[in-house]
């Protein structure tokens, strides 16, 4: 079972990784939704603090 720390880092990683892509998307329209996307599930796992 991983610590909270390794929890915290896997979870930045993945999330940076994730907004990465999201920047390259060319459409705005999608760009926006999937920023918004992104931003509900990190909402999610860390709450709204």
């Amino acid at each position: 079972m991983a610590t909270s720390e390794e929890a915290r880092d896997a979870l930045y990683e993945l999330i940076t990784s994730e907004a990465e892509r999201v920047a390259r998307i060319e459409d705005d329209e999608l760009r926006n939704e999937s920023i918004e996307s992104l931003a509900n599930a990190y909402r999610q796992v860390v709450g709204d603090a």
